[in-house]
Formats: structure tokens, sequence, C-alpha cells
């Protein structure tokens, strides 16, 4: 069997799992540097969503952010998404959740 179909883009969503404390400051961070990621991750087709998909609270957060590549280009935007996101909260002063 074969599926000859093809999408107009690949998922390549990451989850950032924060301390309650800095929800806030991390949604902010994240908002902040929407655009700049479109440029400097080419594969990354329009900005990407925060969401919670559990709507838990708790002494952490895990939050989805959902992004879209160009199709196919998942697997290669991943990587360097979770680079990136890991290098700009670390510049936003927001720590990741252990």
């Amino acid at each position: 069997m074969r599926n000859f179909s093809r999408g107009l883009f690949s998922s390549a969503s990451v989850r950032v799992r924060v301390k309650a404390a800095d929800l806030a400051r991390t949604l902010e961070a994240l908002e902040a540097m929407r655009d700049e990621a479109l440029s400097a991750l080419p594969n990354l087709i329009e900005p990407w969503q925060v969401i919670s998909e559990d709507g838990l609270i708790g002494h952490e957060t895990v939050l989805l952010v959902v992004a879209k590549a160009r199709f196919g280009a998942a697997a290669t935007l991943r990587p360097r998404l979770l680079t990136f996101l890991h290098e700009r909260l670390a510049d936003a002063d927001v720590a990741l959740a252990e």
C-alpha cells in the first residue's frame, strides 16, 4: 500500500517544560522570539503557536510549541528549533524544568 497524498506542511512541534513560577516570563519570551525564528529557521513556514495540551498547572507546566515546517523538512527543523529555543530562553533567563 502507498500513500501518494502530500500535505502542505510537516509538524515540527516541540514540548517545553518550565517551572510554574516562570510561566508568564516563558510565554513572553516565546512570543517575542517568534519573528526572529522565521528568519533564523528557514524551514519554519509561519510563526508558531504555544498551547498547553493538558491544561494542568502544578509545580511545572508543559507547553507545546506548535511549529509548521516545509513539507518533508520537520526532521531537520526540529533539532534546530530545540537549539534555538534553548539558547533564546537561556538568554531570557528562563530556566527549563528538569
